[in-house]
């Protein structure tokens, strides 16, 4: 069997494949590299669109490929075997994107609440390694004293990259929630691998249309702060956003006043479990005027989803009735992790 990868800037490397590998596994034999991160298929870093053949999983993935918020034609290469003689993987960014992860050390500067159940984590890189990364991806972390990891999307510009911001979510009995509310000092050391992901903001004069959910407004603040620091300002931006309590509400005034430097801005937010004195609308983030804008905006356009697997399956339905092609619809999905897990 024969694999081909290609690239959003037209670059491309075909491999034969082994029986029984993974088509990320083929790219590396090769020599080649793919974004990736967990290998296991749940942070959908390796995703790519499938333009020609067929891919099979092993039944050990099948609910992984079952609950991931995957648009109809995308693939998962670290868990994705070929099922043809003849298969053709597409990538939605160039292969220059493709960055080595680097083990760094994060010095924590301070935690500042946003809300009832969302602080700011600030720190510093330090160490001969600097983080180049693309507005929108993320870091893994090593949370001190525990054995346990977990991801957060950078909320700085890249044009600041070694001041990094964070948006935490604090859950119940979670282990980043334990060390940041009962350990954290300033000056503490932690170890961080990154930049990871391949939701990032495409630099192109097009209209963009930004859905986010809960803390998944932290790589919209870095996309719209990196937009204003390049002056691209021109295009219509649309920001809607969906929490579920008051609780989780965060953030809205540096959203409203980043919005106020371009042309064309609109900003909705919904909350699912209103209370009284909450003036907005009552509801999902798909409550809001979503169909609106993209009849408003038009097909050409690219449209960043950052939020849990359900948001992102839902806003997909309706960017696929809008006839929004799905190669311009990027998704990073997330969900809160138990205790003892180690994902995102």
């Amino acid at each position: 069997m024969d694999c081909r990868f290609v690239f959003e800037d037209g670059e491309a490397f075909g491999a034969p494949s082994v029986s029984g590998e993974t088509l990320l596994a083929t790219a590396e034999r090769a020599g080649a590299s793919l974004l990736v991160d967990c290998r296991e298929g749940t942070c959908m870093s390796c995703r790519g669109r499938l333009t020609a053949g067929k891919v099979d999983y092993a039944p050990r993935y099948q609910r992984t490929v079952q609950i991931a918020p995957l648009a109809a034609d995308e693939v998962l290469c670290c868990i994705a075997q070929p099922a043809q003689p003849q298969v053709e993987i597409t990538f939605s960014y160039p292969r220059a994107a493709v960055r080595p992860v680097r083990p760094m050390v994060l010095e924590l500067q301070e935690i500042v609440p946003q809300s009832e159940k969302v602080v700011l984590v600030r720190g510093a890189i330090r160490g001969r390694f600097k983080l180049a990364f693309m507005p929108g991806q993320y870091l893994d972390i090593s949370i001190p004293g525990t054995d346990s990891r977990r991801s957060y999307s950078m909320a700085n510009a890249s044009s600041t990259p070694n001041a990094v911001e964070l948006h935490v979510r604090l859950v119940p009995d979670g282990v980043m929630s334990e060390y940041l509310t009962n350990r954290a000092r300033p000056g503490d050391l932690l170890d961080v691998r990154g930049p990871l992901g391949v939701f990032y903001l495409r630099r192109r004069p097009v209209p963009r249309v930004f859905v986010s959910g809960g803390t998944g407004l932290a790589p919209m603040v870095a996309m719209l702060r990196d937009l204003v620091a390049w002056g691209e300002l021109d295009q219509p931006v649309s920001l809607l956003h969906g929490v579920t309590t008051r609780g989780d509400l965060y953030g809205i005034d540096e959203v409203k006043q980043l919005l106020t430097h371009f042309a064309d801005a609109r900003f909705a937010v919904a909350m699912v479990e209103a209370d009284a004195a909450w003036d907005g609308v009552q509801g999902f983030v798909t409550d809001l005027p979503l169909a609106a804008e993209f009849e408003r905006l038009g097909t050409d356009i690219d449209v960043y989803l950052c939020g849990p697997p359900p948001m992102i399956q839902a806003v997909r339905h309706v960017s696929d009735r809008a006839g929004i092609p799905s190669r311009r619809v990027f998704s990073e999905a997330f969900s809160a992790a138990p205790a003892s897990a180690n994902s995102k």
